[in-house]
C-alpha cells in the first residue's frame, strides 16, 4: 500500500476562498484528479501521482 503525503491548503471560510483553493488544487493535482466529497469536514483531492491535497472550510483568511 502506498502512503501519501497530504498537503493542506489554506482554509476556505468563504465561497470565494473555496473557489480560490480549488483553483490552486487543480494547478497542483491536475483537472482530472479525483476527490471524495466531504470527509472529516474537509475536501480531499487524489491526483494520479504526487501528493494528496486537503481543503478545510473553516478558519480565517
Amino acid at each position: 500500500m502506498t502512503e501519501y503525503k497530504i498537503k493542506r491548503l489554506q482554509d476556505a471560510p468563504t465561497i470565494k476562498a473555496l473557489h480560490d483553493r480549488l483553483e490552486e488544487a487543480m494547478v497542483i493535482a491536475g483537472e482530472d484528479a479525483a476527490w471524495n466529497g466531504f470527509d472529516d469536514e474537509a475536501i480531499y483531492i487524489y491526483p494520479k501521482k504526487g501528493e494528496q491535497i486537503s481543503i478545510f472550510p473553516g478558519g480565517q483568511e
